[in-house]
């Protein structure tokens, strides 16, 4: 995913900088051969596809995403924050299971209560004081 919004960023950039220097069809026709330099079009993520574009009509970047019959366009940018807040869900899982296991063995919390001591740590994020 990152590096399909890495590339519709990366042509958005190369075809702002080429028509300023030059005609349209010469800066499509070099997108046209940097992609195929590339050796890929599209990027899979589960049943999703991920084609990187850039539009026509403002020149900013997109990706193309298709899952079965449905298809939608995607800013790069979202694309990186969603990419960020699932690794920070990877990651909080593993920590919170570090955390109950050390709740329950260490402090001798029964699980229910550990489990419930975990869910509330969210409220515990940004200042330290609870919510």
């Amino acid at each position: 995913m990152l590096s399909a919004g890495a590339a519709a960023k990366y042509d958005a950039a190369v075809l702002a900088q080429l028509t300023a220097i030059t005609s349209a069809e010469a800066a499509a026709e070099v997108m046209v051969l940097l992609r195929e330099q590339r050796n890929r079009t599209e990027w899979r993520a589960g049943p999703m596809t991920l084609t990187p574009g850039v539009s026509a009509f403002n020149r900013k970047p997109f990706l193309r995403c298709a899952a079965g019959a449905r298809t939608w366009q995607w800013d790069p940018d979202d694309v990186l924050h969603h990419v960020e807040d699932v690794l920070q869900v990877a990651i909080g899982v593993a920590d919170d299971t570090r955390y109950h296991q050390l709740l329950t063995e260490h402090l001798g919390l029964d699980d229910p209560t550990a489990r419930a001591v975990v869910s509330r740590l969210g409220s515990f994020f940004g200042d330290g004081n609870a919510r």
